[in-house]
């Protein structure tokens, strides 16, 4: 986005000039917020919350899509295994180490 670009926004008592920042800070909404819906296509004083947010778009899906999507299959969560090995620590008098076992 160009924070370099002045935008003029008419409001009642006047005219406010500036940039998407300043703007942004002047009205108190978010800039990431402002810069996100300028983004997806809402005008200036829409992403500023002077003017309604654009309504939300309607998908509609045909019937043999929903029983599509109603079909598919669940994703399984994935069986962890047990080890079959087992570590023990031998402690000596001035260090230890580690030895392997199978699980019984």
């Amino acid at each position: 986005m160009n924070k370099k670009k002045e935008y003029t926004i008419e409001i009642e008592g006047g005219r406010v000039t500036g940039t998407i920042p300043r703007l942004s800070s002047f009205f108190g909404v978010d800039y990431e917020t402002v810069k996100q819906r300028i983004r997806r296509g809402w005008t200036v004083e829409q992403a500023l919350e002077l003017t309604d947010a654009p309504p939300h778009k309607v998908v509609t899906a045909s019937q043999e899509q929903v029983d599509l999507i109603l079909k598919l299959p669940e994703k399984k969560k994935p069986v962890r295994k047990r080890q079959s090995t087992m570590y023990f620590y031998h402690a000596t008098s001035h260090s230890g180490y580690y030895t392997r076992r199978e699980k019984p």
